[in-house]
C-alpha cells in the first residue's frame, strides 16, 4: 500500500513538474554569457521587474551560487541600521489560481553574506501587484514560510522551502522575502566575514515553482512553442492552436476550441489593456493572392468563435499571412502550415498595417 502511494505521488510530480505556474523562476538571463562573473539589473529580467537595486547574480558572483542553470537572485531580508529593512521578488503568474484547486508552492535560498541569518522566509500569492520598491515591510501574511523559529542557516547547500496549499482564488502574482517586523524575526550571527555596511541578512534564491495538481487546470502551462516577452508592466505571448486544423482551401475551422477559449479568458483577465490578435496562415497551394484571401478568412473564423463563447469584439483584432511564415518548408498541401497563431498583449504593441477590428467586421 505504501509503494503504490509512493509510485502514485512519483508518477503525479512528473505529470504536473513541467507545469510550473511560474515564468523564469529560475531567473536565467539569455542575453548574458554563461562565463560571465556579474551582476545584473533585473528591471530586464523576463517577468521580474520594477526591483530598484535588487542584483540577479551569475555564476559564484559575490559569494553565491545558483542552484540550477547559471543565474540567481540575492535580496537584503533584514537590516540591523535599518527598522524593518526589506527586498522583495515579484513576478506574475502564468494562470491565475483558481479557488479551492490545490497546488505545490516550493523556493530554494541560500545565506551568501551579512552578519546574521533569519528564519520565517516566506512566498505570498497576491491578486494584484503590490508596491516592494520602497523596501519597507509588507503587511500581509506569507503563503508558505520556512519552518517557524528555525533559521534557515545552511550556508553551503540552498534549503528547500515547500508546502501544499488551496487557492484562495484569483492569485496573479507571488513575491519572495521577510514578512515579519524585526521583532518577529529570529535571528541569529553569521560566520561570514563582515564589515559595518553587512550588519544584515542577505540570501541568494533560486528555483521558484507554483505547479497545479490539476495538471489540466492551466493549458497555458503546457503549450509549446510559446515565448513571453518582457515588457515592464505587460505580458505579450505568442502560441500556435495545434488543436485547431483546416482542410485544403477552407477557412472552417476543424478542433477543440474549449483550450483556447479558457486560455484567452485567462490571460485578457490579468490586464485590461490586453487585446488578441488572431493571425492566419495556409501552405503555399493556391495563388498569393487567393492564399492572402484564405488566410485572412481563416484568422476571421477563429475571430468570431472566441467572440461566441464570450470575448468582447473590442477585444479582438485579426490579420492574415498567406503562405508567407511558414512552420513547415514544403511545397504543396501541408496541415502544419494551415493554422492560426494568437498573439496577446496591448493593442499598442500590435497596431500594424493590416491589422482589423473584429467589430469592424460586425457592422
Amino acid at each position: 500500500m505504501k509503494f503504490g502511494m509512493f509510485l502514485l505521488f512519483i508518477l503525479l510530480f512528473f505529470q504536473t513538474s513541467s507545469q510550473n505556474l511560474i515564468w523564469n523562476g529560475s531567473f536565467e538571463y539569455s542575453s548574458l554569457p554563461h562565463d560571465a562573473r556579474v551582476k545584473a539589473n533585473t528591471d530586464s529580467l523576463e517577468n521580474w521587474s520594477d526591483f530598484g537595486s535588487l542584483n540577479l547574480h551569475l555564476n559564484k558572483y559575490c559569494g553565491g551560487k545558483s542552484f540550477d542553470g547559471v543565474s540567481y537572485i540575492d535580496l537584503k531580508l533584514y537590516s540591523h541600521h535599518i527598522k524593518d529593512y526589506r527586498e522583495y521578488a515579484e513576478a506574475r503568474l502564468t494562470c491565475p489560481l483558481i479557488k479551492g484547486e490545490r497546488y505545490i508552492l516550493r523556493f530554494r535560498t541560500l545565506p551568501i553574506k551579512g552578519r546574521y541569518l533569519i528564519g520565517n522566509i516566506g512566498a505570498y500569492l497576491s491578486e494584484k501587484r503590490l508596491d516592494i520598491s520602497c523596501r519597507k515591510l509588507l503587511n500581509v501574511v506569507p503563503t508558505i514560510i520556512s519552518r517557524q523559529g528555525a533559521i534557515v542557516g545552511n550556508t553551503n547547500d540552498y534549503t528547500l522551502i515547500e508546502d501544499t496549499i488551496t487557492a484562495k482564488g484569483g492569485e496573479a502574482y507571488i513575491i519572495l522575502g521577510n514578512f515579519n517586523a524585526d521583532k518577529g524575526t529570529t535571528i541569529q550571527k553569521s560566520g561570514f566575514d563582515t564589515t559595518y555596511k553587512y550588519y544584515s541578512a542577505t540570501y541568494a534564491f533560486d528555483d521558484i515553482e507554483l505547479i497545479p495538481l490539476n495538471p489540466n487546470e492551466c493549458p497555458l502551462a503546457s503549450i509549446k512553442p510559446m515565448m513571453i516577452r518582457d515588457t515592464v508592466n505587460h505580458i505579450d505571448t505568442v502560441f500556435s492552436l495545434e488543436e485547431i486544423h483546416f482542410a485544403t482551401n477552407s477557412y472552417e475551422p476543424l478542433g477543440n476550441f474549449d483550450e483556447m477559449y479558457k486560455i484567452v479568458q485567462r490571460l485578457l483577465n490579468q490586464d485590461s489593456s490586453l487585446v488578441v490578435k488572431v493571425s492566419g496562415f495556409t501552405d503555399v497551394t493556391g495563388t498569393k493572392a487567393l492564399n492572402f484571401d484564405l488566410s485572412l478568412k481563416r484568422a476571421a473564423a477563429i475571430s468570431q468563435q472566441l467572440n461566441q463563447m464570450g470575448i468582447a469584439c473590442q477585444k479582438i483584432y485579426y490579420s492574415g499571412y498567406g503562405s508567407d511564415l511558414p512552420v513547415q518548408n514544403v511545397a504543396g498541401e501541408s496541415l502544419a502550415n494551415r493554422r492560426v497563431e494568437l498573439n496577446i498583449a496591448p493593442y499598442v504593441v500590435m497596431k500594424s498595417p493590416g491589422l482589423h477590428s473584429f467589430c469592424d467586421r460586425q457592422k
